[in-house]
């Protein structure tokens, strides 16, 4: 089955490899749906796209906020 829409997020990113990144046009993480299978989201960055388990994403996420008080 097939989306009937596409669902594209675009986080900005603030550093990479640990040096800040100044300025308004900041590059891009790209979340997407994957096409065909709803367990899985796209992350695509400087034309790399990766395939992952949406709810194991959520999970690291909430596992790496965890560790501050």
């Amino acid at each position: 089955m097939s989306n009937s829409f596409e669902s594209i997020n675009k986080i900005d990113i603030y550093e990479k490899n640990g040096l800040k990144i100044e300025g308004i046009d900041k590059p891009k993480l790209i979340v997407k749906e994957d096409w065909l299978q709803k367990i899985f989201v796209v992350l695509e960055i400087n034309d790399i796209k990766i395939k992952v388990v949406a709810s194991e994403l959520k999970r690291a996420i909430d596992n790496a906020q965890n560790t501050h008080p």
